[in-house]
Parts: C-alpha cells; structure tokens; sequence
C-alpha cells in the first residue's frame, strides 16, 4: 500500500502549534527522569577519576575501600570488559577516566571510600597541544595510529589554475574551540537485577536499543534479559547515543551487590567522559571572477580530535564552486575523544566558508548578500534569504564603522543539513473505551517525539490530541533507532501514520463486521465511522464505534515507510550585534533565523528547537571553550562556573521562523535539531566584522580576541 501525507491545507491538528503533552509533568515534577527512579533498597554508585593524562596503572588496592562499612560492591578498571578500549590492561589514555567505583549506601559513604582507593599509576609522557602533537619526537597518543592522520583528500577541477585567474581571492585560517555537551542532566542510570537474571535500567539515552545490545555485550548476558527504560531525559546533543561507561560499571555494581545501584556521573566527569565536539583550524583559499561567481575553493581542515576521532566537516558547503580541493585530517592528543554533539561538524565548516565569503564578498566590494544570492544554486535558500534580509533590517547595515566605541553590525549566514529517516517500527492499539495507545521504542529527550506522535495519530483517527497516550523510551515497544543527527523525526512519525492507517482500517473493518457489510462500505473522517449499505446509513461517533470492539483492541503494527520523509534541509540566519571597543565584550541584539523541515508536524516544536539553536549557537560563538592545562593534561573548566554558558543576560531578541511553503511542506518529514545551530556563530562573526571593520577569525569571540583584532590588547 503507498502511504501519503494529506495536503497540508487539509490537515486540523499537523502543521499547527500544540503544547507538548507532557508539559504538566515537567513543570509539575511528575516526569521521571533516569535520576527519579529509585527503587527499594538503591545504592550510590561512584567513579574514581584517573588525574593523569596518559598512564599505565600498575596496582589498584581496594581493601580499605572495600572494609568500610556501608560499601556493599567495588570495581577496577582490571574488570574492564575487553571492549572498552579507553581502559583495556589498565592503560587510560587521558585524565578523567574512570580508574575504580564503589556501590555504597549513601554518596558520603560512596565519597569515603574512593578516598580509601590506594592506585599506583606509571605515568608516560602525553602532549595537550596540536602543536606539541605533530612533532617528530611527540609521544604516541594512541598505539597503533599515528598523532597525526590524513583521512581525505579529494580535487574536482583544476583549483590552483583557477584560483590564478580569479578576479578576487582571499586566505585565511579559521578556528573554532573544543566544545562540550553540558547537558543539564548528567549521563547515568539506575541498575536492577531481578532474582532471575534480567536487567532493568532507567537512564538518559538517545538510543535504548542500542544500549541493550551494548550492556548485553559488556555483561555478558543474552539482549532479552536486557531492558532500557528512557521516559525522559535532560538534554542529550549527541553525548548519549553510546552507552555511558557509568552505566556499564552500575550494573556490574548491582549484579555484585544484589541491590539496585544509581550510577550517574559528576558534573566534572560529564565534562570529559562523553566527548566533545573537536576543535579544529581550517585554511581556506576563496576565488571568485569579477561579477562575484565563485570559481574555486581550497580548503584545509584539521580537527583536534582528543585520543580518537575524526574530521566530521562538510565542505564544499552551501556553495560549490566548480574547482575544489579538500584536505582532513586528524590531530591526535591525550583528551577526551571526538563525540557528535548537535551540528556535527557543520558548525566547524560554516565558520569557515561562512566566513571566508564575507571577506571574499568584501574584497570585491560587493553586497555579501547579493554575492550570496548569486552563488546559491538553492532557489528555496534564496527566498529565504531575501525574507531574512527583510527581518533582519539589512537596509540598516553598516556601510563603515562608526567612530562610536559602541558600535552595531548586522551579519549573515547559510545552512544545510540531510536528515535520512532510519527503519524505525511503532504499533497502534485502539481499545473499546476510545483510547488510543501508540508505542515506540525512541526515546524523549527534549526533541518533542511523544507530542509529534499524537499529533499525527490525532491527524489520522480525526480525534483531539489528548485522547492519545504516546509510550515512547522503552526496549519493550516497537524498534526505534538512534535518534541524533536530526533522524527522529524522519524515522519514528512515517512509522506511526502507516500503523495509525492500518489501524483505522482495522476499526473500520470490524465496524462493518457488526454491521454486516463490506469493509468498502463504512468510511472514516473527523473522527466519525459513516457507515452506507445493506440499508444502513448511520454515522458513529469515535466512541461509538470503538465500542463495538469489546474485549479485544484493534492492533496495527507499522514500519518506516521513506516515502513519507524527506532529506535535505536549508536555512539561514541574521545577527544583530553591538561591539564594545574599549572593552572587547559582543552583544547580540537581535538574531532571526529561517529553517525549513519539510512537513512541520508541530509548529510549535519546531520554532522551540529553532529557538535553542540560537541560544546553544550563541553560546559556541561567545562563550564555550573547554580548556586543558598543558601541563597537568586536566581539564580546568570542567564545572558550570568557569565553563561559560549563555543566560538571559546574554540573549537578545530571538525571532525563529518556521519555513512553510507548499512546496516543502509537501516533501515529507524531517529533522529540524541540528540546521539552525550551524550559521549562528558565523552570522554572529561577520555582523562583528560589520561593526568594527576587522575579521575576528577565532571562536569563541572573547573580548580578548576582539581587542586583539583592534590591536588594542
């Protein structure tokens, strides 16, 4: 059967804005996150973190641990299953991971006794710095990969000719810091053994299934003994997609203890152990001809990816000259490894290319919005960015600093992002009191998946939102795959509408078995059952004919179907900002941006995950910056204190637009998390290049950094 969307002029509850259905838990207290489960007779479980950067532990003594009353189970690194690279044979790599845990009866307990833990560690030498990395007698980071790794390499055209006869060409390096989840919710979970051998764990994931064949794996026990429970969970952005080692370690904790065990991380050990996005330093060279056509880009990019990773960025991106040459490679140090945090490595690319266009754009004295106009082969992109330039006010920008030591610039900035749906499953059960209980294994955290699937079964069966019950996070429902990368959405909701088809068509047809007639014969719209035939013609209310069913509900079971979703995405963003010069300090005043999703199933979602772009992009541009002491090889920010995060102070005026055109509503579902972070920071780099007449070319954009392109630091 071929599964279509209803044209959107069409549909009642799709496309417009509905409050999240679990917005009176939240602010209730009522939601249960992996934290708020505690079952009866719960331990505390906790890590000794490893302060060296690079060691081989040659003995861990747990005795004094272990005897301390109230400590019911202890763990070594020496326990380690064999797949946990990071820690295989006692050798760790970077400072912060995991050395030894305890499970005691309360966290002062758990705190006494990791003080207890005697470790003698043979220290080796490790480097911080990329700089120090690429050395010819650096120290290896990791055996069996070299520091320094080149993984692509790729020339469509003649570049270097056609950068010769190019009318205008610009190089720079662009640089951007290493940045961390910080999500408000630690990674963690409470553990539980029952007395036949099944796992129970609630915890903060973006991937249930996945962590079930995980844990399966590291315990050593068959996946149906597994259970992960995902209700909610307090930010995610990538770091939750593997499993957390905590989690790993609160089980086997458990399993030794016979009672359940809360493992979570510290906010200092959330701070190194999931990752964080790499930094990276990319040389570009942007030619374009004289009328302001791009011609050639040579790009060069290296990503500081801690002891693994890669170079996850995109280029060409958002424009494709005809002549290109891409250059990645990875630097490797002894800090936590590269993991995907929202954007993947776009934000990376676009600070560059976003960047490089503006100087480019500058050089020839043109309109960088024109010269954008010019070079977008997206005609979709050029609306949107004739629209932004509407709202931004780009009429009012700057033609020349002003004297003033405060001074305004407006900047912009492009975006794409390809949101592949992946082959999730989901069943619908109509049961004869009217209820409708939808089931699907993807979790909820924050991205709003248990109100798109109401809202998309409401769409279908005709009845209101709050009649449908979305059980969602948990590996006893329907298969789900990871949700990251802007995938959820594309994968879970094409699932929910072919069982929620299926099951109407089931209530229709057992509506007509009590009627006697053909299945053909009774039609669904608005949540009414007409049925027209045999000399019947009655219409039924949804009450009415769901209670024809009795004891037994209506079943539908419904996979993925791709021609319900769609792929890429585009938008672009506008900044307002004010530069203090005699301070350094940025301000954003104003910030718009545009994103389209295909099929919006919640409007009101979409212009929330629009919104939190802005602010987490803010932040990046601004503020975040992990840093590593050289010396020490620790992390010295690892807290809420002195890592920086964007507040209300920090925000100005926000104006998310929600992209509906026909057009793409047409197109099917898609992801709308990651796009609207990537231009943030580079609209927020040029509208400063805007206000104060020079490039800062290195993020974040510290006051320091500010004065320093003013020559005034």
């Amino acid at each position: 059967m071929v599964h279509r969307w209803k044209p959107a002029d069409e549909m009642r509850v799709v496309t417009k804005s509905t409050p999240l259905v679990e917005a009176r838990g939240l602010v209730t207290g009522r939601a249960r996150f992996g934290g708020d489960v505690r079952p009866s007779r719960s331990l505390v479980g906790r890590f000794l973190s490893c302060p060296h950067p690079n060691v081989t532990i040659r003995s861990i003594d747990m005795r004094a641990a272990t005897a301390l009353p109230g400590v019911k189970a202890t763990w070594t690194v020496f326990d380690a299953h064999e797949n946990w690279e990071h820690t295989r044979a006692g050798r760790l790599r970077y400072a912060g991971l995991y050395v030894a845990a305890v499970a005691a009866v309360s966290k002062d307990v758990a705190h006494d006794a990791l003080r207890l833990i005697r470790v003698e560690y043979e220290e080796h030498p490790f480097v911080i710095q990329p700089t120090a990395s690429t050395a010819a007698d650096a120290p290896v980071v990791f055996d069996g990969f070299a520091n320094v790794e080149e993984l692509y390499s790729h020339e469509e055209g003649a570049v270097d000719a056609a950068l010769a006869g190019s009318a205008a060409v610009v190089e720079g390096t662009y640089s951007t810091q290493t940045h961390g989840h910080a999500c408000p919710e630690p990674a963690g979970g409470t553990c539980e053994w029952d007395d036949d051998g099944n796992l129970t764990v609630w915890c903060a994931t973006q991937a249930a299934f996945a962590w079930r064949t995980s844990l399966a794996r590291t315990l050593d026990i068959p996946q149906h003994r597994v259970r992960v429970i995902c209700e909610h969970a307090g930010g995610a952005f990538g770091s939750k997609v593997w499993l957390a080692d905590c989690v790993a370690v609160g089980a086997e904790l458990a399993r030794a203890a016979r009672q359940p065990v809360r493992c979570f991380y510290t906010r200092e050990q959330e701070h190194t152990m999931p990752g964080a996005r790499p930094a990276a330093v990319q040389r570009v060279r942007l030619g374009s001809d004289a009328l302001g056509v791009l011609t050639a880009l040579d790009y060069d990019a290296e990503a500081v990816s801690g002891v693994v990773g890669e170079a996850p960025f995109p280029a060409p991106y958002i424009y494709r000259p005809p002549h290109w040459r891409v250059r990645r490679r990875v630097v490797r140090v002894n800090t936590a490894p590269e993991r995907p945090i929202r954007g993947g490595g776009a934000p990376q690319s676009a600070w560059a290319i976003e960047r490089a266009v503006e100087d480019l754009a500058g050089a020839l004295g043109m309109d960088s919005l024109g010269f954008r106009l010019r070079n977008s082969a997206s005609p979709l992109r050029r609306r949107q960015l004739r629209r932004l330039a509407e709202l931004i006010g780009w009429d009012r920008r700057t033609k020349s600093p002003s004297p003033s030591p405060v001074r305004r610039g407006i900047g912009i900035a492009c975006t794409e992002w390809d949101t592949p749906g992946g082959p999730a499953h989901a069943s619908v059960e109509i049961q004869s009191d009217g209820a409708v209980l939808v089931r699907s294994g993807a979790p909820e955290f924050g991205t709003g998946i248990r109100t798109a699937i109401a809202v998309v079964v409401a769409e279908e069966f005709g009845i209101p939102v709050d009649s449908i019950t979305s059980l969602v996070g948990h590996t006893d429902f329907p298969y789900a795959p990871a949700t990251w990368g802007s995938t959820g959405t594309a994968s879970v909701i094409p699932a929910v509408k072919v069982a929620a088809r299926d099951a109407l068509d089931g209530l229709r047809a057992r509506v007509a078995e009590g009627f006697g007639v053909a299945t053909q014969a009774v039609s669904a719209d608005g949540g009414v059952l007409t049925v027209r035939g045999a000399g019947q013609n009655r219409a039924l209310t949804w009450a009415e004919a769901c209670g024809a069913l009795g004891d037994e509900p209506v079943h539908a079971y419904g996979l993925q179907d791709s021609g319900l979703s769609g792929r890429v995405v585009a938008g672009c963003c506008g900044a307002e900002v004010e530069v203090d010069t005699e301070t350094g300090s940025v301000r954003v005043v104003k910030m718009v941006s545009i994103q389209d999703c295909g099929l919006v199933i919640n409007k009101l979602t979409a212009e929330s995950q629009i919104l939190s772009a802005m602010v987490m992009g803010i932040s990046y541009a601004l503020l975040e910056e992990r840093i590593v002491d050289a010396v020490e090889g620790r992390h010295v920010n690892a807290d809420l204190e002195l890592y920086k995060i964007a507040g209300a102070m920090d925000i100005g005026e926000l104006v998310p637009i929600v992209w509906m055109e026909d057009e793409q509503l047409a197109e099917g579902v898609k992801g709308i998390a990651e796009a609207p972070l990537v231009p943030v920071a580079p609209a927020i780099g040029n509208a400063v290049k805007n206000a104060i007449g020079v490039p800062v070319n290195e993020l974040p954009l510290t006051p320091a950094r500010v004065l320093a392109a003013l020559g005034e630091y």
